[in-house]
């Protein structure tokens, strides 16, 4: 019996991992934390059935405790370090980081500490703070990461099924719900029709950051580091159907595709059952099946090229990045800024704070991200 903690269980990935979770007798979903939201909480625990959840806060705790007598509460951002450092019968506790953005990184860093094994959806934990993990990871042995994401989950299995020496990896991006608009268009779009992603269903922060491409930016960063990669070696191609989702080439010019429906339940089936799913080369293919991959020029798209710019600077650059994106996406999405100033915004709080020196730490992470929100929700408001 496999033993899982969901963070994030209301979240887009978090749902379907809990879909993909019950079809399997041999998951058990020891843990979950929930959001505010007490109806949905309900009924996201009446599915679970969990041995333990971390609400949001205590208000309603004697009401959850009166629905669920058998169920083990607890409350607060300390307790989902309670829930990484779970074990069940001296076993390690599959960890799924569903969480969103900057405040999902301790519970990664936790997971590590706890020397159970993450199942990574939070992209900002490589983004912000990669160095800091791999260097976790290389004190605790027996904690180990698989990715979520399908273009990073796919890569993760072409490596692991390549009979060569890659010397480019290569991500795909579809363009996301403005690929099509002009820039005069762009400068009219709501938030409404940012939500229309011609291919994936997601969270709304990643559904607006894939228009800007600034997620194909943060997926750079994340391969970098989750792979070993020099930025040097990491290109990004779109691909309008995503169907193929990342691919591998080497100097004799072959390649290895991972071509497959666009659906993070495949993913997220694989990191359950992983290492039984370990060698499943059933969507690894030696040519692309026609699907067309056009290079992506990133001198033409403004964020990802900042990206690569941030990423090769490293320390806590990154964090002022993702923290920017954060608090445009909550501007944005309250009709207070417009679709174009998102870019502009987030391109002029990295220069501002390009030379920044502090050391990469967690606590030093959430000082400088809630310092950056801050700054530009008071600017804008």
């Amino acid at each position: 019996m496999k033993n899982i903690v969901i963070l994030g269980s209301n979240g887009s990935v978090g749902r379907q991992t809990i879909s993909v979770a019950l079809e399997n007798k041999n998951i058990n979903i020891l843990g979950i934390s929930v959001s505010f939201n007490f109806e949905d909480n309900i009924k996201i625990i009446d599915i679970c059935n969990p041995r333990y959840v971390c609400l949001r806060n205590n208000k309603l705790l004697s009401k959850y405790k009166e629905k669920f007598p058998n169920i083990i509460f607890k409350y607060g951002k300390k307790n989902l370090s309670f829930l990484t450092s779970l074990k069940y019968e001296n076993n390690q506790v599959h960890i799924v980081n569903a969480l969103p953005g900057i405040f999902g990184i301790e519970s990664s860093i936790n997971t590590i500490k706890n020397d159970n094994i993450l199942l990574l959806a939070n992209k900002e934990t490589f983004v912000v703070a990669g160095a800091l993990i791999n260097s976790l990871l290389s004190k605790h042995k027996t904690s180990y990461i698989i990715p979520l994401d399908s273009e990073h989950s796919s890569l993760y299995r072409l490596l692991g099924n390549a009979n060569f020496k890659p010397s480019t990896y290569s991500i795909t991006a579809s363009g996301g719900a403005l690929r099509d608009y002009t820039s005069i268009d762009k400068e009219s779009v709501t938030f409404s029709d940012i939500m229309r992603h011609p291919t994936w269903v997601m969270g709304p922060k990643i559904t607006l950051d894939s228009t800007t491409l600034l997620n194909k930016g943060f997926e750079v960063i994340e391969a970098h580091h989750l792979f070993n990669i020099d930025f040097e070696n990491i290109d990004v191609y779109f691909q309008r159907e995503s169907m193929v989702h990342s691919f591998i080439t080497n100097d004799k010019n072959e390649s290895l595709y991972y071509i497959s429906y666009p659906s993070m339940e495949e993913p997220i089936r694989y990191a359950l059952n992983y290492p039984t799913t370990k060698f499943d080369t059933s969507c690894i293919f030696n040519s692309n099946s026609k699907h067309i991959l056009t290079k992506m020029d990133i001198t033409k798209y403004e964020l990802v090229q900042l990206s690569y710019y941030v990423g090769k600077k490293g320390g806590l650059l990154p964090c002022v990045l993702v923290a920017s994106s954060e608090a445009t996406y909550s501007l944005f999405k309250d009709n207070i800024i417009k679709y174009n100033q998102i870019s502009e915004i987030i391109i002029q709080i990295v220069k501002k704070y390009d030379n920044i020196i502090d050391s990469v730490n967690i606590k030093n992470i959430n000082l400088l991200s809630k310092k950056i929100i801050n700054e530009i929700i008071r600017k804008y408001t």
